[in-house]
């Protein structure tokens, strides 16, 4: 029995499909025909269709008209906004790549064409509105009631369900400066038309791209659940949104309202959030605002509650009112090992009763919440949306460590030390930002931050702060700075002043930041705060390794302001070493000057005015004036390096400097020299000084007595020695020794060049032979003691001339020349006297024998024997 009934019913179905399958195919051309026939008198814009198919069985038990890869173009006669520089928009309204529709085809037969189902897939919808207010979406044809048909009954929609598979729909309003994307994963629709009335239903998985009003964006890259009814009135454009439901993590918002665009765009929307928690709020504001919170998480109560209500257009914007906040909340990162736990606030915003930004507020009040038990309490309020007007109040005790791995900032390494904050501040935004003072004052202040014990340990290689102590009371704008004491590496800075500017400063990256203060110190390490490099303090020698590891970088922020009152205890800079550096210290606009500054060094002390320029970007100015008082002059070029020759070094040298200093000189932004560029004029005088086992000297022992040239001693030496075009002029000076009185002059060039001229008197000669000596004994024996004459003795002009490794010297002639003819003149005047003095008795002179004479071994001739 059960086997005949199969039997039969598999009769009759196959019976069915066969006869579907014949009208089908025998309906098919008139059935294609129509629905062209029908979409034409429905359409007002052109659509392009590859190909149309009518199928049994690829939506059995319905019959499905089956359209690929279709192209829907848009309702706007132009499709770019009106104006130069207006955006584009898209010339099609939809891109298919499948659209089904499907129907009954026993109806069909019967004369009735009704589409019940529509199938959608792989498809981009393009809505827009212009900057005129039209759409490209009004594609269907106004119909006339007395339009004839043929009798040829219409196409008509009892849409049952609407599938919708990967389709991708764009939103553009140029109007209201809207934009909007979706994608519609997998999602179901219910659409009944009666006459021009819409009931629509929609549920399923979305996708925002973004949803973006002017230049926010919202819901950016969000995974979404709908469901939500709509009933929309064509003829006059009245939307009902009945209850809505988006899902947005594990939270939902429930929408509910109407929007009336005939009556000048009226909303009225409510809003409400339900199992909503911080981070699903948090997701609500646009992306820039909350890029640094996306990895958090929370748990805990949050509610959101709010409502759009008035006309939305060019002319007019609605009443925004937004009322949210949580309830013993918790705040956390998974990657991090803190929470901030018992969170509470309340907040409200609005754009008020202008409707506008420059009545909106936001109110945040009574924020409480603990990080590792420690409290903090505040609250903020933000109006003026147009010109933002801050209001805030802070109060915490906070443990630093904690902080900084609750929210890590990526600079730093490791932090410790506790933070004390109790302040309140008001003001205009572009008053703290404001240049000029008046701006400033208007900002209203009060509270103090206590720093305790803070140590800051940076990624890269910046230097540590260490034990950071200090109290900042809040003044205006300003901070003011009372014993706030650091080590910056080994350098010890305290301050006592102000921080002018303190808020722009940091709210800004342009404004600028003005301290003035006292600042003392134990010790600055220049090594240090120069190369950004740590270095032991204990070395004499470590700057070197400074110096070949890392450069020195100098730079001077341009928003950077200071005037400080200086006295630092000890400083070292490379072999520097100085001590009680007192001295006034502004610094503007990139330009160093320092004031009325004072130094002991070298064993004296130094005083000195500096003018410092490093606006340019390759090349730093220095100019100064400097005196020295009582320094060494052996610490002098050991400090100094030797200024970077070994021809005369610290070594060489003895004695004490009392000098007048000219400096100009370029330096680029690594401190390097730039040797054309320095010009240096020096009026100095050296007391008790000291020339040992200096070897230009040492070779004048082939001219004068060797004794004392290893060690020569001079009581004073004053000069005015200029440095200019990499060349060092001596002028000619008198240097007493215990040698002999010697006149020196010459130039010594950068690149050790020399070119020095000697002149030393003649009595100063060895008397090589042997036999000579032993003559001049035997005559002092025979006449006595012979006196010597008053008149200046003759001289020896010597040249050393080369470069400091391979230089000669030899007999000056050009200077001797010079010097016979001054000599004649006096010998003449000494003759006139002689004649004026007959009578007076004579005195012996000594008379050198014709085998005395002076052996230059780098010059062969002989001179002429003395008459």
């Amino acid at each position: 029995m059960f086997r005949k009934i199969f039997l039969t019913l598999f009769t009759i179905f196959i019976l069915l499909l066969t006869g579907g399958s014949l009208l089908t195919y025998l309906y098919q051309d008139q059935l294609i025909k129509h629905f062209v026939t029908q979409a034409n008198q429905l359409l007002a814009t052109p659509v392009k269709v590859k190909s149309i198919r009518l199928s049994l069985w690829e939506k059995f038990p319905q019959v499905a008209i089956s359209l690929e890869d279709v192209e829907i173009v848009g309702s706007l006669p132009q499709q770019a906004g009106p104006g130069l520089g207006s955006p584009k928009l898209d010339s099609l309204l939809a891109k298919a790549e499948h659209l089904d529709f499907t129907f009954n085809l026993w109806r069909f037969i019967q004369g009735e064409y009704v589409i019940n189902k529509v199938y959608l897939s792989n498809t981009e919808v393009m809505l827009a509105i212009d900057q005129d207010g039209d759409n490209n979406y009004s594609i269907f044809k106004k119909r006339d009631s007395n339009s004839d048909d043929g009798g040829v009954k219409p196409l008509r929609f009892e849409l049952k369900k609407i599938f919708l598979k990967n389709v991708n729909v764009s939103y553009e309003d140029l109007q209201l400066r809207q934009h909007h994307k979706l994608l519609a994963k997998d999602v179901e629709a219910l659409l009944k038309v009666v006459g021009e009335q819409y009931d629509i239903a929609l549920e399923g998985a979305l996708t925002s791209h973004f949803i973006r009003i002017g230049t926010d964006t919202y819901f950016e890259n969000k995974a979404l659940q709908l469901a939500t009814k709509l009933q929309y009135d064509y003829p006059n454009r009245y939307l009902r949104i009945d209850t809505t439901r988006i899902g947005v993590g594990s939270g939902n918002f429930l929408l509910s309202g109407i929007v009336d665009q005939a009556n000048n765009d009226y909303v009225d929307i409510q809003v409400r959030g339900e199992r909503t928690d911080l981070q699903t709020l948090l997701s609500l504001l646009p992306e820039p605002f909350i890029r640094q919170w996306q990895a958090y998480r929370s748990e805990g109560k949050a509610y959101f509650e709010g409502k759009v209500q008035g006309n939305m257009n060019r002319t007019f914007s609605p009443l925004v009112e937004l009322r949210f906040g949580c309830q013993n909340a918790s705040f956390y990162h998974p990657d991090y090992k803190k929470r901030m736990e018992e969170i509470s606030l309340n907040g409200t915003f609005s754009n008020g009763t202008l409707h506008s930004l420059r009545s909106s507020q936001l109110d945040l009040q009574n924020i409480t919440g603990q990080l590792d038990g420690r409290p903090i309490t505040g609250s903020l309020t933000l109006s003026n949306f147009e010109d933002f007007f801050l209001s805030c109040h802070v109060k915490t005790n906070m443990d630093i460590n904690s902080l900084f791995t609750f929210y890590p900032i990526p600079e730093i390494k490791a932090a410790r030390g506790e933070l004390n904050a109790n302040f309140e501040i008001s003001g205009r935004i572009e008053d703290l930002r404001g240049e000029s003072q008046r701006y400033w004052q208007r900002i209203k202040s009060k509270g103090d931050i206590s720093l305790q014990n803070i140590d800051l340990l940076w990624q890269t290689d910046k230097l540590p702060v260490q034990s950071l102590n200090g109290n900042m009371m809040f003044k205006g704008n300003d901070l003011s700075l009372s014993n706030v004491e650091a080590y910056v590496g080994s350098s010890h800075i305290v301050l006592n002043g102000m921080l002018r500017n303190a808020f722009a400063y940091l709210l800004s990256n342009t404004q600028p930041v003005h301290i003035e203060a006292d600042l003392f110190s134990r010790q600055i390490d220049m090594d240090e705060l120069l190369s950004g490099q740590t270095t032991d303090a204990s070395s004499s020698a470590d700057w070197q390794t400074v110096a070949d590891s890392q450069f020195y970088r100098f730079r001077i922020d341009p928003k950077l302001q200071l005037s400080f009152d200086c006295h630092v205890e000890k400083i070292k800079f490379r072999r520097f070493r100085g001590r009680h550096l007192k001295g006034k210290l502004d610094v503007e606009n990139q330009i160093i000057q320092l004031k009325q500054s004072s130094i002991q060094t070298a064993g004296g002390k130094v005083t000195a005015k500096a003018y410092v320029n490093a606006r340019r970007p390759d090349m730093i100015t220095v100019k100064a004036k400097s005196s020295f008082e009582h320094l060494r002059a052996d610490s002098i070029f050991y400090t100094f390096e030797d200024f970077g020759q070994d021809f005369l070094t610290a070594r060489h040298l003895e004695g004490k400097i009392y000098a007048d200093v000219d400096w100009n000189m370029n330096f680029n932004h690594s401190l390097q020299l730039d040797y054309p560029s320095l010009k240096v004029d020096v009026l100095t005088t050296i007391i008790e000084g000291k020339l040992n086992n200096f070897e230009p000297m040492q070779k004048l022992g082939r001219f004068v007595e060797e004794e004392g040239l290893s060690h020569l001693r001079f009581a004073e030496l004053n000069n005015h020695i200029r440095i200019e075009d990499q060349k060092i002029f001596i002028p000619r000076m008198q240097v007493s020794s215990n040698v002999s009185d010697i006149w020196v002059e010459g130039i010594h060039t950068f690149n050790n060049n020399i070119d020095y001229r000697f002149e030393v008197p003649m009595k100063t000669f060895s008397i090589r032979k042997t036999a000579a000596r032993e003559r001049a004994k035997a005559r002092e024996q025979k006449f006595g003691e012979i006196l010597e004459d008053d008149a200046a003795p003759l001289n020896l002009f010597l040249t050393a001339k080369g470069s400091v490794d391979d230089y000669k010297i030899s007999y000056d002639m050009e200077n001797a020349k010079k010097a016979f003819k001054e000599n004649l003149q006096n010998e003449k005047q000494e003759l006139r006297q002689i004649i004026r003095d007959k009578g007076t008795k004579p005195t012996y002179q000594l008379e050198l024998d014709e085998d005395e004479y002076f052996d230059f071994e780098d010059n062969k001739s002989k001179p002429n024997k003395k008459p």
